[in-house]
């Protein structure tokens, strides 16, 4: 019984080692491009993101397709926090098809920030795989922002992502996140012939819902109340 048990383990623990081995990065723009409101001390979301891929390049008619050959659905969350001296580090992870189970962390720099557009350049690490992104994202109303966040991550899958999305603030300290991309599978066979997924080409979607919270701000308002500094001024960054 007990050796029977002990093969079970080994069996569980091997299981899960090839699938960790073929973890690849997100799939989608991860964390979201917009920034994280300077009144906020943290960021976490989820999404989910799924597509189709075709071996042949599925530009060259849009309206037809070719070579068709599997799906993608991956669930995906994020964890933000800035960054005093300006920036910000996270967490990010996916689980699914193609991702399988992968995490790690990213830095994004201080890169741009305006009134209007924000770009910075972002890497990450995670287990196999490494990224660089180049998170863009441009106001276009008080609350509605148009993104874009090219990528390249390497690794066990490594490929070459081009997304455009549109975010909405929404109320209570919240945001929807939505993009649609192209991505191009940059290790040819894709990697998963034995579970019959194709490549190199896919379009992605993704919708996701974030929360930043109120809780900064409400520290704010009570430092205002006690000291008579307003909140743009204790918020001011180097």
């Amino acid at each position: 019984m007990n050796k029977n048990r002990s093969i079970a383990k080994i069996i569980t623990l091997l299981g899960i080692s090839w699938f960790v081995f073929w973890a690849c990065a997100p799939m989608m723009s991860a964390p979201p491009s917009p920034p994280i409101p300077d009144t906020q001390v943290h960021e976490s979301g989820i999404s989910i993101n799924g597509g189709a891929m075709f071996a042949e390049n599925p530009l060259g008619d849009l309206a037809h397709p070719q070579g068709y050959n599997g799906g993608a659905l991956n669930l995906q969350t994020h964890y933000r926090r800035p960054i005093d001296a300006g920036g910000e580090f996270g967490l990010i992870s996916s689980i699914g098809l193609p991702s399988m189970i992968a995490g790690g962390a990213y830095y994004r720099a201080p890169g741009y920030s305006g009134d209007i557009f924000n770009i910075a350049p972002q890497i990450e690490l995670g287990f196999l795989w490494t990224g660089f992104r180049v998170p863009m994202s441009v106001k276009v109303e008080d609350k509605v922002w148009v993104t874009t966040q090219p990528a390249l991550t390497a690794g066990s899958q490594s490929h070459l992502m081009v997304p455009l999305g549109i975010s909405r603030t929404l109320n209570n300290g919240f945001r929807l996140d939505s993009e649609f991309g192209v991505r191009y599978e940059l290790n040819g066979e894709y990697g998963f012939e034995y579970l019959d997924i194709g490549g190199p080409w896919a379009f992605m979607g993704q919708v996701g819902i974030s929360y930043h919270g109120k809780r900064k701000q409400n520290q704010l308002d009570e430092d205002f109340e006690e000291t008579g500094v307003s909140g743009a001024t204790i918020l001011k960054r180097p």
